[in-house]
């Protein structure tokens, strides 16, 4: 679930997030295309350094998070729009209480323990921690 989650959701929302300094290489990895539908979908599969490093981080987040959200957020990654929530925005908060002053991480501390997150929810720049 996970790891469909990561290569589905996550990837494809971190592809259409623009990059603003990012190299050639970078920008091609994480390129989208617009298919008949006229949806924009990522051109190349995930990388496994992404997949790895993303689940990694979102375990992570999962040990360290609040009780209650340690039941929440699992149940809107399997079923989409649970109970009125979206799952980026309940990431994003998790992520925004961790590093506060109440949560377990310092913010420099988690940008190597949860960076790659802080970037697909929108918090630190595309490309700002993971180079591809």
């Amino acid at each position: 679930m996970l790891a469909d989650f990561c290569t589905k959701v996550l990837w494809h929302r971190y592809c259409i997030t623009p990059a603003s300094d990012a190299t050639p290489e970078f920008k091609a990895l994480t390129s989208t295309s617009v298919n008949d539908y006229g949806v924009r979908s990522p051109t190349h599969p995930v990388p496994g350094s992404f997949l790895e490093r993303l689940m990694r981080e979102l375990n992570r987040l999962f040990e360290d998070c609040r009780p209650d959200r340690r039941v929440l957020i699992p149940r809107s990654i399997a079923r989409p729009g649970y109970q009125g929530q979206d799952v980026h925005t309940l990431l994003g908060e998790e992520v925004m209480w961790l590093r506060g002053p109440g949560g377990k991480m310092s913010k420099e501390a988690s940008l190597g323990e949860i960076g790659l997150l802080l970037e697909c929810v929108g918090i630190k720049d595309k490309g700002s921690i993971w180079k591809g």
